[in-house]
């Protein structure tokens, strides 16, 4: 169990340190990445939403963004240091996902690497990515819970709670997405 624990922790850590390794490393080009840590400088300086600044997006991000910006340091870097964390969770809950559906390991390293190396000129902050990483937090949490009871019909009132918590922070990432994951959630 111990042994697990510590390759799985050197795994996230391996990814952390390469996806960092290519966030830090990008020149400052990508519109989205900018516009986003505006919209969270913009509320780590005490502005509201709709009301002092436009927005289309929904808030969610920038506001998780933005008190990590007044609590840190009010810089992009932050903003690329919270998008490494991210990404490496995505690409982390892919792997348990696939260790969940009993693909073998060495299987699941390789199809992760590759989802890595596809996904590393789009790695940034951005609210797709947050809402695929709490959905792969949901998709991991019915895996585990189908896993402990088999029976498809198992409540779990605790479990429910969480999940429904979870799509519903969707819907506060992105409107479209979130409501398709709040309605197969319902499903």
């Amino acid at each position: 169990m111990k042994k697990t624990k510590l390759r799985n922790g050197l795994l996230y850590a391996l990814m952390l340190i390469t996806i960092l390794s290519i966030i830090i490393l990008k020149p400052i080009n990508n519109l989205d990445e900018i516009w986003n840590y505006n919209f969270a400088r913009n509320i780590a300086n005490g502005l509201v939403p709709y009301k002092d600044f436009n927005m289309l997006q929904m808030p969610l991000l920038p506001i998780i963004c933005g008190v990590i910006l007044k609590i840190f340091l009010n810089e992009l870097i932050v903003m690329r240091i919270i998008a490494a964390f991210m990404c490496a969770w995505i690409l982390y809950f892919s792997y348990k996902i696939l260790n969940k559906l009993n693909v073998k390991k060495e299987v699941s390293v390789i199809c992760v690497f590759f989802l890595g190396w596809l996904l590393k000129d789009y790695f940034c902050i951005d609210y797709n990515f947050a809402t695929l990483f709490v959905t792969l937090i949901i998709i991991n949490i019915e895996i585990s819970s189908y896993k402990k009871n088999t029976n498809f019909f198992y409540l779990n009132l605790k479990t429910s709670l969480l999940i429904g918590v979870l799509a519903g922070l969707t819907l506060g990432f992105k409107q479209t997405s979130g409501l398709l994951i709040c309605i197969a959630t319902l499903g």
